[in-house]
């Protein structure tokens, strides 16, 4: 009787909501830091990659534009 006592006052809590809703709060900053930590972990890849590219001498836009000295003639 004593267990019934202290038990159901917590199932029925007026502060269940507020855990709730800090619950979902939570939740959607842990998605939110996950999908940063993502998208760093592209960045840095793309950045490792290019540094590699850069230090191999490859470049991968060989763009041909008018040499500015060219065009003063």
């Amino acid at each position: 009787m004593v267990a019934e006592r202290n038990i159901a006052p917590l199932a029925a809590s007026s502060g269940s909501p507020r855990l709730e809703v800090e619950n979902a709060r939570l939740k959607e900053t842990v998605n939110n830091l996950d999908k940063k930590f993502n998208d760093l972990g592209d960045t840095i890849a793309w950045m490792i990659t290019d540094l590699d590219l850069a230090k191999g001498g490859i470049r991968i836009f060989n763009c041909q534009h008018e040499n500015f000295r060219d065009s003063e003639s």
